[in-house]
């Protein structure tokens, strides 16, 4: 209530400061928005698409060049941070001259005869017309450079422009409007550079963005309002005809889970029956705009003998207009994302839609291809403004031709082998929420496949959030997410297939995936199985046939814990799958954690962060060893910590022997002949976020390597330093390593050294 109360607010006091009662507020419409709006339970704000608040903070440091200052804007709103949030109805404007920076630009060495310091008229100027009235102050300023005309004009000053000018930067779309009602000064030019100054670094900056923020949200809400009610848009289709759970065939959503970040909330929901009208000609949308968003909140069906069949919020005027009615559509493709359902496209591949969203754009999108013959009906769930949820009965079907996949899927989808309790836990799964499947190749541009990554946390059922393909080109194409968590890395020869996959599951989630190669080559799970009696999984095997390998995977990454689900393998000619129940063996079973190595202090236990043991024994005689370096910095290692070692032997180079993580090459450093490994030195740092719990506990940050011969350093950039003079005889009743392990997770290592002593 307390969201829903300050959302109220927002609507009345937008209205009040605009200075003129633009529509009497329906408060059940009101409350009809707020509850079809999705709660984001992690940052406790209503969320509908928009996300104006950090765009402003973050823009604002874009434009000025200050990276460094957005991070202290950057504000959840909890409890904790209502002081923060500073009150937007409460300034204390200080007149200070320090306050009211005008900014010029320096004038340009233009070649005229006209003198630009003279004085001259402005009333009657070029730019003083009705464009220049919607450009920002900025873009007026460029314009004044961009044109010899206006720069001779205003002498290449934006203060001289006209007083109505600076009036505008205060009307209802101004980019200060949100300072209209507060205005404490007889000049809107002064009035305007005070609140430019005081955004940027006075001491009303927080007050006034919040101003800025809640203004934008009130715009919002008020047009929202306007589009709900206007008379030419009404609610169409029968209540209790049908219900979800009842549909038989495609269906999809876009439906908020309970964690996630966004979509939406279903309110109710409307069914017509197709089955006895005359041929289907065409299926037209009705739209509704929403945070600068054209989504469907209605479909109108049109027929052979010139009928409509109405369904959803239905616009009687965006229906009209010329359709084919010879026409035959087979198939309809369904534009969705977490906001709800973008747009339609008959029997044609929806690419002029799709073009139109860039690849940083705030939501993902979906695409579906829906057989259109036998049509029986149609389902929608609703909220209060759009379609949340369409459903179609056409008659079940046990395929994956009408789920809902990333755009790139969906032209050319390869033959996929999804085991059939998969395949129906997809369809389930995006009848409850926006869960797009999507595919994973192995891309032969990028080079030859050597190794295969998964990316997890490590913890009980944590499951997979990623997936990724190694290439001897040093290049790595990730399916998934790889943000903040462990990887667990299988390399393969050159030459080398993968022809097994075995998935460790609980219902369609993922926890660890199995590889085996046509050399008979079979990795450990990953991540560890856990060493626990109680538990079991079900065991899914993919196997290819025919001679062929899996050249790709399949599956979804559901809501904001981005965990693997339904899984499925894309073969080169065919694969088989069988499904079996997964025991721990009784050997397995009977080691308890506490009569492992553990030590008493675990790594993991922290949210659903575990830890993986990797150990490597230093009697085999190795000709190199790689660092693995961490590329990019992430919330708890930084960038260029050493975060693994690579061993490769004289017998088999194409094998490494990983100890650690592999995040990225480092340098190699490459043993002369005779040359042993003999110590290990370590060095730590703490992780870049604390962790209260684990106070004690640290990261490698770099090592050192000691031979007989020489003391091999890797520094913070996976660089080699090395000296000599460190001869050690190994018959002098001196000590050697003889076995390292190395426990990891996202956030913490742990070295161990098993030493001989030759004494």
């Amino acid at each position: 209530m307390g969201s829903i109360g300050l959302a109220i607010e927002v609507v009345y006091y937008w209205m009040e400061t605009n200075g003129r009662e633009l529509l009497k507020p329906d408060v059940e419409i009101l409350f009809n928005v707020f509850e079809s709006i999705h709660y984001g339970r992690r940052v406790r704000a209503l969320r509908w698409g928009h996300n104006y608040y950090f765009e402003d903070l973050l823009g604002s440091c874009s434009n000025e060049g200050d990276h460094e200052d957005c991070q202290e804007f950057i504000i959840i709103a909890n409890m904790a941070n209502l002081a923060i949030l500073a009150d937007p109805w409460h300034l204390n404007f200080q007149e200070k001259d320090g306050w009211k920076q005008q900014q010029k630009y320096f004038r340009l060495g233009l070649t005229t005869d006209t003198n630009l310091d003279e004085p001259r008229s402005i009333s009657h100027s070029p730019i003083h017309s009705a464009y220049h009235y919607v450009l920002t102050f900025r873009d007026t300023q460029n314009l004044l450079h961009a044109s010899a005309a206006l720069y001779r004009l205003y002498g290449g000053d934006s203060c001289n422009l006209p007083s109505s000018f600076w009036e505008s930067r205060f009307w209802t779309h101004g980019e200060t409007v949100f300072a209209r009602s507060i205005r404490q000064s007889d000049s809107w030019k002064d009035w305007f550079f005070t609140i430019k100054s005081e955004l940027k670094e006075g001491p009303n900056k927080m007050n006034l963005r919040n101003r800025k923020r809640i203004w934008r949200l009130g715009v919002e809400l008020i047009n929202l309002v306007r589009a709900i009610k206007e008379p030419d848009r009404l609610l169409y289709g029968d209540i209790d005809a049908i219900m979800q759970g009842q549909m038989r065939s495609s269906m999809a959503s876009g439906l908020a889970k309970r964690f996630d970040f966004q979509g939406c909330r279903e309110l109710t929901q409307r069914f017509v029956r197709l089955g006895n009208k005359s041929r289907l000609c065409a299926v037209i949308p009705s739209y509704v705009l929403l945070s600068n968003r054209q989504l469907i909140s209605g479909l109108s069906f049109v027929f052979s003998n010139g009928k409509y069949v109405d369904v959803g919020y239905v616009v009687s005027r965006q229906r009209g207009g010329y359709f084919d009615s010879t026409a035959v559509p087979k198939f309809l493709w369904l534009v969705s994302s977490q906001l709800g359902f973008e747009a339609i496209s008959i029997d044609a591949y929806p690419q002029q839609v799709l073009d139109g969203f860039t690849s940083n754009h705030g939501n993902k999108v979906a695409v579906s291809k829906w057989s259109l013959e036998n049509l029986k009906g149609v389902y929608l769930g609703l909220d209060a403004m759009r379609i949340v949820s369409i459903g179609i009965d056409v008659g079940k079907q046990d395929s994956l031709d009408d789920v809902l996949w990333t755009p790139h899927c969906t032209l050319s989808t390869p033959s996929i082998s999804m085991h059939e309790d998969d395949m129906a836990a997809l369809h389930k799964l995006q009848r409850k929420s926006f869960a797009p499947a999507s595919i994973h190749c192995v891309n032969s541009g990028n080079g030859q496949l050597v190794g295969i990554k998964v990316y997890s946390p490590l913890g009980y059922c944590a499951g997979i959030t990623g997936i990724g393909f190694v290439y001897d080109t040093d290049f790595e194409s990730i399916w998934g997410s790889a943000d903040d968590v462990a990887s667990l890395v299988f390399f393969l020869d050159k030459a080398e297939r993968l022809v097994t996959v075995t998935v460790y599951k609980i219902g369609s989630l993922v926890c660890h995936l199995q590889f085996t190669t046509d050399l008979n080559r079979t990795s450990s799970p990953f991540p560890q199985l856990p060493i626990n009696p109680d538990v079991s999984f079900e065991c899914v095997k993919y196997e290819a046939l025919h001679d062929g390998d899996i050249t790709g995977f399949c599956g979804c990454f559901v809501g904001s814990s981005k965990q693997l689900n339904c899984f499925g393998v894309i073969p080169e000619i065919m694969a088989v799958s069988s499904k079996s129940a997964w025991v721990p063996p009784k050997v397995y079973a009977s080691i308890s954690p506490s009569k492992s190595q553990l030590p008493d202090m675990p790594l993991g236990d922290i949210r659903n962060h575990g830890q993986h043991q990797s150990r490597i024994l230093l009697g085999k005689k190795y000709q190199s060893v790689q660092a693995s370096i961490n590329p990019v910095e992430s919330n708890y290692r930084r960038a260029g910590q050493v975060t693994g070692l690579l061993f490769r032997t004289t017998a088999d180079q194409s094998h490494p022997e990983l100890l650690g993580q592999w995040t990225g090459a480092g340098d190699t450093y490459y043993l002369n002949e005779g040359e042993q490994i003999v110590d290990l030195e370590v060095t730590t740092a703490k992780p870049i976020r604390k962790q209260m719990s684990r106070r004690r506990l640290s990261q490698v940050k770099n090592i050192t390597i000691v031979t007989n011969q020489r003391r091999v350093k890797w520094d913070l950039a996976g660089t080699l330093i090395w000296g000599g003079g460190c001869v050690v005889d190994m018959n002098q009743g001196t000590h050697s390593v003889t076995e390292i392990l190395w426990e990891f997770n996202a956030m913490f290592d742990r070295v161990q050294c098993t030493v001989l002593d030759h004494s």
